[in-house]
């Protein structure tokens, strides 16, 4: 089992009476799917189409994992009467937003302008919640990253309370240890996710390496701000635009693409044939760019690519190579 904290991650609560119906109607992700146990994977779009933040949206029932209802209930209704959240913790109907911790300040703008008279308040929530992911497989009862099963696991915890076991395995060990430090994990005391920070290590490196391995484009590593369109970053295929809600800011651009079939960049995950080089981006195909490196972990790394260059070049026995190191690419592409 491997568990980080992503100290990378931001918490955004908008709560209110019009906490959902605002966010639907802004967001390519449809709120009508949410709950406790299914968290959503969407973006915020510019008016253009281009992504100005991707983000995870969660209840808030699903923050408190490994915990009955009534303590949920009872620590999220604390934490937010101290925090000055809402006024009424009892009737709280809010979200959470998981995001890169670079796009907060832009979101939060961008939230705020599009607020005008709505029923929300709009909150930096990131001192009162750690985003928890697991990947291999699952020790702990956190909900299913939205994207892909092979991603692993996905949850927002408050920080302090104990991250306690699933009830399948019946195992509970400290976020980033690995089974070969405490065995099987069993009857290994269930730790305060604050004061297990110091045992994570390399856990955050890790998940981000496992990502890359699978071709998953990350905030902060493989795009920025309004840098992509939808499809470049695979949103499409990983269930982060719903096409059968109603309007959402940069919907006409995201539905013509969809309807025309025909998208020209996608990102996939790559193999180098020696260590990745560090300062180029460029991928070349003979002297024809078709795309550029993103994240990048030893010989693994993602790449945003021409789909049409690539196949070209695969059809003409082109050798691909970035910094003059040769590059696998795979054969098929969606």
């Amino acid at each position: 089992m491997s568990t980080a904290i992503l100290q990378s991650r931001s918490v955004i609560s908008i709560s209110g009476l019009d906490a959902v119906p605002f966010l639907q109607g802004l967001i390519t992700a449809d709120l009508s799917a949410l709950s406790p146990t299914h968290p959503l994977y969407g973006a915020l779009l510019t008016p253009q189409g281009k992504v100005v933040a991707d983000m995870f949206v969660y209840t808030q029932r699903t923050l408190c994992v490994g915990t009955s209802d009534s303590e949920a209930r009872s620590v999220t209704s604390t934490i937010e009467r101290e925090h000055s959240i809402v006024e009424n913790p009892e009737d709280f109907d809010g979200v959470l937003l998981d995001i890169w911790s670079g796009f907060k300040d832009e979101l939060l703008r961008r939230l705020s302008l599009y607020k005008m008279r709505a029923q929300v308040e709009i909150v930096d929530a990131s001192a009162m919640w750690d985003v928890v992911v697991e990947w291999e497989e699952s020790g702990f009862d956190l909900p299913q990253d939205p994207r892909t099963p092979s991603i692993g696991y996905r949850g927002i915890v408050a920080k302090g309370l104990p991250l306690l076991p699933s009830p399948l395995t019946g195992e509970c060990a400290p976020i980033g240890a690995d089974e070969g430090e405490y065995g099987s994990f069993q009857n290994h005391p269930h730790p305060s996710l604050r004061d297990t920070l110091s045992r994570q290590g390399r856990g955050e490196v890790s998940y981000h390496t496992h990502l890359c391995r699978l071709g998953i484009a990350q905030a902060g590593l493989d795009f920025g701000s309004n840098e992509v369109f939808v499809h470049d970053i695979n949103l499409d295929l990983m269930g982060g635009v719903a096409f059968t809600k109603g309007c959402y800011i940069g919907q006409e651009v995201v539905s013509r693409v969809h309807h025309k079939a025909v998208v020209r960049t996608r990102t996939v995950a790559v193999e180098f044939e020696g260590e990745a080089p560090h300062d180029i981006q460029s991928i070349m195909a003979g002297p024809i760019e078709i795309g550029t490196i993103g994240a990048r972990f030893g010989t693994h790394a993602t790449a945003r690519l021409r789909i049409d260059r690539a196949q070209e070049a695969g059809a003409n026995g082109l050798k691909i190579t970035c910094g003059g190191i040769k590059l696998r690419i795979p054969h098929n592409f969606s």
